[in-house]
C-alpha cells in the first residue's frame, strides 16, 4: 500500500507519472486536439487530471516508460540539485546587490541631504502555479479508486463477453432456423406457381372449347342456311319442270315470245339474289353457256360473285328501269346502277356504272345468256 512506503519515492514516481502523461497527450494527435479545446474551453483536461479512469491496458503500455524515466531521474538527480542551488545562490546575490542603500555624500558647506531609499523592482512573475500542478501529491485513495473501478470493468469483461456470445449464437440459431424455413416456403411458392399455371391452362382450354363450339355452331348454321337455299332451289326448280311440263305442248306449237313481265320479273330475281348474297339462286338465273363482257365463262363469272360475297357484308343496289329491245325469244336490255356495299372491316364503298343483259328463253324458263358491266368508284 502507498501509505506503508516511503513518500520520497511515491512523490518521485507521481511526478514522472505526471510527465509522462503530459508527454503522451501532447505528442499525439487526437489527444492533443482534445487538450487543446479542453483548454479553450476552460475545461481540464481528462488526462491531467488525477481521478480519470484510464483503462489497464493503457497502464500496462505506460509502465515502461515510467520506469524509464525513473532511472533517468534518478541519474541526473545531482545535476538538478546542483543546479537548484545555483540558481538559489545566484537569486540571492542578485537580491542583496539590488537592495543595497547607496552611500550618502556630504561636505561641510551643505546640510545632509537625505537619500530616499531605493524602491525594490518589481518581483518577476512566476510559474508558480504551473509548477505547483506538479508539485502537488497525488490522491492516491483516489488513484486506487480509479484501479478499482478498471479491475472491476475489467472483472466485468469475460461476463460482457459471454452475453455477447450467447446473443451471437441466439442469432445464428434464428438463422439457421429461417434457413431451414426457406426450403419449404420454395416448396409452397412452387406448387402455387403449378397451380396458377394449371389454372391458366385450364382457362384457356375452356376459351378454346367455347371458341371451338361457336365455331362449329357457326358452321352448323351455315350448314343449314346452305341445306335450306338449296331446298328452295330445288322447289324453284321443280316448279319451274312444272311449268316446263305445262308448257310443252304450247311449245310444240309454237314458242312464246318474251313478254315485258318476265323480263322484268328476271331482274327482279337477280336484285334480289344479289342483295342477299345468295350465290346458287343468283347462278341458278344464267344459262349453262353464259358470257362475261370480257369473255369469262359461268365458272369464272360464279367466283367472281363469291369473292365480292366474302368480302362484303351487305350490299344495296338500285337500278334505273331497264330500257328491253326484244327480238322475239330473246331481249337485249341496258340500265344504270348505283351500288353502296359495306366491307368487312365496316367501311362503306359506292360504286356506278352501266350494265347490259342478253337473256332468251329456253323451256319456259327465261335465263341470262350475256352480262356485260363496267364499274367506277365514287368518293
Amino acid at each position: 500500500h502507498p501509505d506503508r512506503a516511503g513518500a520520497a519515492d511515491f512523490w518521485v514516481d507521481g511526478y514522472a507519472a505526471r510527465i509522462n502523461e503530459a508527454y503522451s497527450v501532447l505528442s499525439r494527435p487526437q489527444t492533443r486536439a482534445a487538450y487543446d479545446g479542453s483548454r479553450a474551453r476552460g475545461e481540464p483536461s481528462a488526462a491531467m487530471v488525477p481521478g480519470v479512469a484510464r483503462s489497464r491496458s493503457t497502464a500496462w503500455r505506460e509502465a515502461p516508460r515510467r520506469r524509464r524515466s525513473r532511472l533517468a531521474l534518478r541519474a541526473h538527480l545531482p545535476v538538478l540539485v546542483l543546479g537548484g542551488l545555483a540558481l538559489v545562490a545566484v537569486l540571492g546575490v542578485a537580491g542583496v546587490y539590488l537592495l543595497a542603500k547607496p552611500p550618502i555624500m556630504a561636505t561641510a558647506e551643505s546640510e545632509p541631504v537625505a537619500v530616499a531609499e531605493a524602491t525594490p523592482p518589481p518581483a518577476m512573475p512566476t510559474a508558480d502555479g504551473a509548477i505547483a500542478a506538479f508539485q502537488t501529491r497525488p490522491d492516491w485513495r483516489a488513484l486506487e479508486q480509479i484501479e478499482q473501478e478498471a479491475s472491476a470493468r475489467a472483472s466485468r469483461m469475460p461476463a460482457h463477453r459471454e452475453q455477447l456470445e450467447a446473443a451471437h449464437q441466439d442469432q445464428l440459431r434464428i438463422e439457421q432456423a429461417e434457413l431451414g424455413r426457406l426450403p419449404g416456403e420454395q416448396t409452397l411458392l412452387e406448387q402455387q406457381l403449378r397451380a396458377a399455371r394449371l389454372e391458366a391452362e385450364r382457362r384457356r382450354l375452356e376459351q378454346l372449347r367455347a371458341e371451338q363450339a361457336q365455331v362449329e355452331r357457326l358452321r352448323a348454321e351455315r350448314a343449314n342456311a346452305e341445306r335450306l337455299k338449296l331446298e328452295q332451289l330445288r322447289v324453284e326448280q321443280a316448279q319451274a319442270g312444272k311449268l316446263a311440263e305445262q308448257a310443252r305442248p304450247e311449245r310444240q306449237t309454237a314458242a312464246r315470245d318474251l313478254t315485258a313481265r318476265e323480263l322484268d320479273h328476271l331482274i327482279g330475281r337477280y336484285t334480289s339474289a344479289y342483295q342477299s348474297g345468295d350465290l346458287d339462286r343468283l347462278m341458278a338465273l344464267f344459262d349453262a353457256r353464259a358470257r362475261g363482257g370480257g369473255g369469262q365463262d359461268r365458272d369464272r363469272l360464279r367466283r367472281d360473285y363469291a369473292k365480292f360475297f366474302d368480302a362484303t357484308q351487305s350490299r344495296r343496289l338500285r337500278l334505273t328501269p331497264v330500257r328491253w329491245s326484244p327480238r322475239g325469244t330473246t331481249a337485249t336490255g341496258v340500265t344504270h346502277y348505283r351500288l353502296r356495299a359495306v366491307q368487312s372491316d365496316g367501311s362503306t364503298r359506292d360504286y356506278e356504272g352501266g350494265i347490259r343483259f342478253e337473256v332468251s328463253r329456253q323451256d319456259a324458263r327465261v335465263v341470262i345468256q350475256s352480262i356485260d358491266f363496267d364499274i367506277r368508284r365514287l368518293q
